[in-house]
């Protein structure tokens, strides 16, 4: 089923946040109880971290796109690469003084790439008719 011309195709990223959201309690209940809490502990610290990072662009992208977008490209991208570094600064510290499983926080970490995917496939699923 090909959409009509005049129809828009929207997928919601409130379903890709309430998805990450559920995933990454998901994979930290199950990474706890079936290999350790050392695991789950890993698997949430990183699908937090990345929930809150993706939750936050949104919120500026919104405020972006809401507003007035002569001059405000610079300040966007400002707060983007500032976001970005914190990350950067959190992870080194994470990886050097906190003893977490690396592998499991890099799991955790694409909690939010996984539910893009999953919610891209499910759109497609609507259109493809299958």
């Amino acid at each position: 089923m090909i959409p009509a011309k005049n129809e828009t195709v929207e997928v919601s990223v409130q379903k890709v946040e309430i998805l990450s959201w559920s995933l990454m309690l998901a994979m930290t209940f199950a990474g706890w109880l079936i290999f350790s809490a050392a695991i789950g502990q890993a698997l949430f610290v990183g699908g937090f971290l990345v929930n809150v990072s993706f939750w936050l662009l949104k919120r500026d992208l919104v405020k972006l796109l809401a507003g007035e977008l002569i001059g405000v490209k610079a300040r966007f991208l400002l707060k983007y690469y500032a976001r970005l570094s914190v990350l950067a600064v959190i992870f080194f510290i994470l990886i050097k003084y906190v003893p977490l499983n690396i592998p499991a926080l890099l799991v955790g970490l694409s909690t939010v790439m996984v539910s893009i995917v999953f919610t891209m496939v499910l759109e497609a699923k609507k259109f493809i008719g299958t």
